[in-house]
């Protein structure tokens, strides 16, 4: 992507050839075309990195989501068994008939 000069000879990117006969509007082109070409790379690769953040995220979404269902069926369990337990307890004691 840079302009180079070394002893007559000129390198734009991957291109060499004496400064003599390329013309400054030539140079310029080379050099915006080796621009561009970057931002076309760039924007390949920040597409790319996109999809996978996405499927990361949607995959974690997934994860929260069973958990948090497993969670709350931990917690309805837990309560369920408590109630009866405490109703046993109470029971046992002839505190409720």
């Amino acid at each position: 992507m840079s302009i180079c000069s070394y002893r007559g000879t000129l390198c734009v990117g991957g291109w060499i050839a004496k400064a003599e006969k390329l013309k400054p509007l030539e140079v310029e082109l080379r050099r915006l075309e080796d621009l561009s070409e970057s931002i076309v790379n760039d924007f390949a690769y920040m597409k790319q990195r996109e999809e996978e953040m996405r499927d990361t995220n949607e995959s974690t979404s997934a994860r929260v989501l069973y958990f948090s269902i497993f969670s709350m069926c931990c917690l309805v369990g837990l309560a369920t068994w408590q109630v009866f337990y405490l109703r046993r307890f109470f029971k046992a004691k002839k505190l409720i008939e």
